[in-house]
């Protein structure tokens, strides 16, 4: 993070700049490297590479490298400074983004639609990412400002006052003062000498420049204590730190149990010192009303912090609606069974879990198997399951059945076999979903074998006692109340073949989804409507 100086619409609009000229003009904005050696510390190796030229070529290189372009996150109060380091930045790949106030609190968040450039907002956020909510940040500069957010992270507002350097320049220097001007760096050498010397700036002192350094630091330190005093009054005094209160879901920052306050800006250090008991020992204070610690801690930066905030948010966010948009969804994944070759099965995602910082899916497939994915396994499966669909109930594969059927033979059946004879139920059928034809019997007098109409299962109508048909004919509504659906039988066509099932449970989940079990053990999920057209089937078998 830097602060860019003031760009000049005439160096970006030079019609006379080469393309070189600009990514130079570019290269000497930027900030020097915080660590020597260190390219995510050195702006201009991290952009153009290490020991690489500042050009376009280069930038584009090290951009294909990283399989990313150089990604800027501008907070600025000023359009059109703005707009031009958007176009500062264009002569490189590159995606800038403008942050804006609703980024860092949004418009809920904000009470009485308070008006605070994007800059103080920034820092504020900056603040609670690092000590929590409720914050508040002081930033001393030529003016001091104050930003404060509430325990909820909702803005409580803020204030401007003249800051140390406005402060002094308008008691000294003029020309009915009574002292020179006392600039920045004579106030910095009267401080490092009062730190050495262990002797605060007194009151009542016999020296004219004393007497307004002093003056100037006495009213920024007993200003800012008053309005930290007010904002404890609205957020709660300081408490005690209660175990397991870390980082609050609702605000994504922690909990500021001991009332940290923060101080950022070029005068930081300075009020950091004035905020500790006794004004820090830099101005003389009362003996029988010290003044307290104020818990005050100065930052060089927040702002990024801010922006750290709102990113690390913005992708847990999207992290969880793309879990919560994967459980409940039915999945396929193709596997290798010995003897069978390549099998399909497929399932539904019950569940995730966090398993060291990855998101781990439960998967329970229709054969009653589990298995454990990791997102991109779900996508790949989710996209399989859209190709293939789902299963549908399929004959299965007789061979050389007449042959195979004796008076003793226990068959299990999910098809008809069809042949140009009459046709008779074999009397010796335990579990069958469909009738069977077979070539006429040899029987006595040239008739059918008859068979009990309870050994045959594909149409069950026939097996059906009196009080299951009234049942039968009493359809509940799912709309009215869907758990009356439960423990109704219902029939569904698959392809020519018709099968019975009960309804086992309900879910809420894709709008209201109805688990059937088949008799024959397959199961499925029905919706409303499905539902409502499989129980009508059933009443009409059922007489």
């Amino acid at each position: 993070m830097w602060r860019c100086p003031n760009l000049e619409k005439e160096d970006l609009n030079d019609s006379n700049l080469r393309p070189d000229d600009k990514t130079n003009f570019f290269a000497n904005h930027l900030p020097a490297p915080d660590k020597i050696g260190d390219e995510r510390c050195n702006p201009h190796d991290y952009i153009f590479g290490r020991r690489n030229p500042s050009s376009f070529e280069s930038a584009a290189r090290q951009a294909a490298t990283r399989e990313a372009k150089t990604t800027v996150y501008v907070v600025s109060s000023d359009p059109l400074q703005a707009e031009r380091i958007f176009k500062l930045f264009a002569v490189i790949p590159s995606r800038v983004y403008l942050m804006k106030s609703a980024d860092f609190f949004k418009p809920c968040e904000r009470r009485y639609n308070v008006s605070i450039r994007v800059d103080r907002l920034a820092a504020l956020r900056g603040s609670a990412h690092l000590k929590g909510f409720p914050s508040i940040v002081f930033d001393a500069d030529n003016t001091m400002t104050y930003t404060a957010a509430d325990s909820k992270g909702c803005l409580l507002g803020g204030g401007i006052s003249p800051g140390l350097p406005l402060r002094l320049q308008s008691i000294s220097g003029t020309s009915t003062s009574e002292v020179d001007l006392i600039t920045e760096h004579k106030l910095y050498d009267k401080l490092r000498a009062v730190a050495i010397s262990n002797k605060p700036f007194p009151i009542f002192s016999n020296n004219s420049e004393d007497s307004v350094i002093s003056t100037a630091l006495s009213e920024v330190s007993q200003n800012a204590r008053s309005i930290i005093k007010l904002w404890l009054e609205k957020v709660g005094p300081p408490e005690a730190i209660e175990e397991g209160r870390g980082k609050d879901p609702s605000t994504f920052c922690p909990v500021n149990n001991t009332r940290n306050v923060s101080v950022t800006g070029k005068n930081a250090a300075v009020l950091g010192y004035l905020l500790k008991a006794n004004h820090g020992g830099v101005i003389e204070s009362s003996n029988t009303n010290a003044e307290k610690d104020m818990n005050a801690h100065a930052f060089e930066k927040l702002i990024p912090f801010g922006i750290q905030n709102v990113i690390a948010h913005q992708v847990i966010l999207a992290k969880e609606q793309f879990v919560n948009a994967y459980i409940n969804k039915r999945v396929a994944k193709e596997f290798l069974v010995a003897s069978k070759g390549v099998v399909i099965k497929r399932g539904v995602i019950l569940s995730v879990s966090l398993i060291q910082g990855i998101n781990v899916f439960l998967v329970r497939y229709d054969d009653k198997t589990v298995e454990h994915a990791t997102s991109t396994t779900v996508v790949e499966m989710r996209k399989y399951f859209k190709k293939v669909g789902e299963d549908k109930k399929k004959p299965k594969d007789i061979v050389n059945l007449l042959g195979e059927i004796k008076g003793t033979t226990s068959m299990k059946s999910a098809t008809s076999v069809k042949s140009p004879r009459n046709s008779v139920k074999s009397a010796t059928s335990t579990k069958s979903a469909t009738s069977i034809k077979s070539p006429r019997s040899s029987v006595k007098g040239g008739k059918k074998d008859k068979t009990h109409p309870s050994q045959n299962k594909k149409r069950p109508k026939d097996a059906l006692d009196e009080i299951e048909k009234k049942k039968a004919r009493t359809i509940s509504s799912p709309q009215k109340d869907p758990l009356n659906c439960v423990g109704n039988k219902v029939a569904k066509y698959f392809d020519a073949d018709l099968f019975y099932g009960t309804v086992t449970s309900y879910t809420k989940s894709q709008g209201g989804l109805w688990h059937v079990r088949y008799d024959d053990g397959d199961e499925e999920d029905l919706d409303r409507t499905e539902v409502s057209e499989a129980m009508k089937l059933f009443a009409t078998e059922a007489r």
